[in-house]
């Protein structure tokens, strides 16, 4: 599992809040929040108005279970 970090703010806001050790996160569009599960099973809702930036940790996050995805087909 490769965890990553994220840091979050409103637009109006000058500093960045983060979190670190994700391993998941799902966007709720009937809710408009945006879900972390962190490594220890905590969860963090954040509302979508805020600005996301992601580590590169994250990307190769993704084209791992993309490439898991493909072997099991």
């Amino acid at each position: 599992m490769i965890n990553y970090t994220v840091y979050y703010k409103l637009p109006s806001q000058l500093f960045w809040r983060k979190l670190k050790n994700v391993k998941a996160d799902i966007l709720m569009e009937n809710k408009d929040i945006r879900v972390f599960v962190l490594e220890n099973e905590e969860r963090v809702e954040v509302p979508t108005d805020h600005i996301f930036k992601f580590s590169r940790e994250r990307f190769y996050a993704i084209s791992k279970t993309e490439k898991e995805h493909v072997g099991m087909k």
